[in-house]
């Protein structure tokens, strides 16, 4: 995908956009797509933001409710006895299968918004879903025919705050405070 800066390409890059009239939520909120974010990266995608919607909405803020962290690899095929191998602290734990062939596992639950793992099949996932831009961001590392599995750790708004990991507004510390205090989530 490449950005030219028009509102269309903008909007082939956007997963979702939110309004809001709520006090407790932004006017606007955007999710990117995964393809916008690793075609450019994600400060170009800020940047194209900025220059695209400031000047229709004036100042724009941007924050982060959540960061998947991940990484894929070929040469490994995982077996249903590959479960027992994990530890986790975790109390959910989930495999999921398709048509009788394990496609991945899931250490924890997304719906606490804190901390959670998956493994799985990449491929499979792909093929499901229609992500074969995949492929390209994989370039030549990629060995057509051989299973890609993909570790990613899913950390969210509140684990986010928990880990002290939100980042900070560029005008922090506001005026009258001397540094960052870490915030108490009891």
């Amino acid at each position: 995908m490449r950005f030219d800066g028009t509102l269309r390409e903008l909007a082939s890059g956007v997963d979702a956009l939110y309004l809001s009239a709520r006090p407790d939520l932004p006017t606007v909120r955007i999710q990117p797509r995964a393809e916008f974010l690793h075609s450019i990266g994600p400060e170009a995608v800020v940047s194209s933001l900025q220059e695209t919607l400031g000047p229709q909405l004036g100042q724009l803020h941007f924050g982060v409710s959540r960061v998947d962290l991940f990484s894929d690899w070929q040469g490994w095929s995982l077996t249903l006895v590959d479960a027992h191998r994990f530890v986790c602290r975790a109390d959910a734990r989930r495999t999921y299968e398709t048509g009788g062939i394990l496609t991945g596992f899931e250490f924890g639950t997304r719906k606490t918004k804190t901390f959670s793992a998956r493994l799985y099949d990449k491929t499979a996932d792909i093929a499901a879903k229609g992500n074969e831009w995949w492929h390209e961001v994989w370039g030549d590392r990629y060995v057509a025919g051989v299973p890609v599995h993909r570790l990613e750790f899913e950390i969210g708004r509140q684990g986010l705050t928990e880990f002290d990991l939100v980042p900070r507004p560029r005008s922090w510390p506001p005026p009258g405070i001397c540094g960052p205090t870490r915030r108490s989530s009891g």
